[in-house]
């Protein structure tokens, strides 16, 4: 399995069946903060395998920061990274988040009005997909 190195973006980035209420409304938040429960990479050649976040080096929990346009491991994660977003659209309950960095591609969909949220990172031959859930960011 690869290890893309790169911070997830909501990557979210996750696939697994979880209640709706883990997740919040983030209408007009601009700190927000977003769970990755399950991942699943799937090849050109149409095999996929499926695991925990950890298995592709993406935290379980990413701090997304719409006023900095970025993308941030919590401190609790023991790492520092940060991704940059590169462009954010507004559209309806949607925000959709793109960005690209070491070689690779993400895109991010967060629905305001339930704080779900859907991720892909585009790798050299492969794709991570996944499902996320997210909660504003309490101020400090």
């Amino acid at each position: 399995m690869r290890n893309p190195a790169i911070v997830y973006v909501v990557a979210l980035a996750t696939i697994s069946v979880v209640l709706p209420a883990a997740a919040d409304e983030v209408t007009g938040e601009t700190e927000i903060l977003c769970s990755t429960l399950r991942v699943k990479e799937c090849f050109a050649d149409g095999g996929c395998v499926e695991g925990p976040p950890e298995t592709w080096n993406i935290p379980r929990f990413t701090r997304i920061d719409l006023d900095e346009m970025t993308l941030t491991t919590t401190a609790a994660s023991g790492e520092s990274r940060s991704t940059p977003i590169e462009r954010v659209e507004r559209e309806g309950d949607g925000i959709a988040l793109q960005g690209a960095e070491n070689g690779k591609a993400f895109s991010i969909l967060l629905e305001a009005d339930t704080g779900t949220t859907s991720v892909a990172i585009a790798l050299e031959g492969s794709v991570l997909a996944g499902f996320g859930y997210c909660t504003p960011l309490e101020s400090e």
